[in-house]
């Protein structure tokens, strides 16, 4: 049951993104915005996505004023508020996430990719005294920045391939 909080406590929380929503009791938005900001961050700090700093910002700001706007609603629009993921990975089930969805091989495809740049990225800095230097500029310039930003950038391409072609059969289907 979705009620207001003590507006102290809803600011508290309010400066973690995700968890404002939480203590209100919108378990669905304020999971969706934790999972989307901590991505962001755990992609920014492994130095292959530096932009994702930028969406983190973004996930954090509309948090903050996502759960303050929340806060503010009158008793009656308050209490109509749905509780839903934030993006609609879920199709027309709303209960499905987007690992069990119709993107789980989208999502399983980005968690190899990110995984396996990590280990590759390990492997470097683990590997890296025992190469001599034009070896290391080689490898840390060609395979972590420009191959992992170029992976990145294609599965990011086959994403919204993926996205149109689901939209414009269910455009298809409805019509028929």
């Amino acid at each position: 049951m979705t009620k207001k909080k003590n507006k102290f406590f809803t600011f508290i929380f309010s400066l973690l993104p995700g968890a404002g929503e939480m203590y209100m009791g919108f378990m669905k938005m304020g999971i969706s915005l934790m999972s989307c900001f901590f991505l962001a961050l755990m992609l920014a700090d492994s130095g292959m996505f530096d932009f994702m700093v930028l969406i983190a910002a973004i996930v954090w700001f509309y948090s903050f004023f996502h759960v303050h706007n929340l806060a503010g609603l009158p008793d009656e629009m308050f209490l109509e508020v749905k509780d839903a993921y934030l993006l609609p990975f879920a199709g027309k089930e709303d209960e499905k996430m987007m690992i069990t969805g119709k993107y789980r091989k989208v999502t399983a495809v980005i968690l190899i990719v990110i995984g396996v740049s990590g280990l590759l990225k390990l492997f470097y800095y683990i590997t890296a005294a025992y190469f001599p230097e034009i070896i290391r500029v080689i490898l840390k310039d060609i395979i972590f920045y420009y191959f992992a930003r170029g992976v990145f950038s294609i599965a990011v391409i086959v994403l919204g391939i993926y996205m149109i072609r689901g939209k414009k059969k269910q455009l298809e289907d409805e019509s028929v």
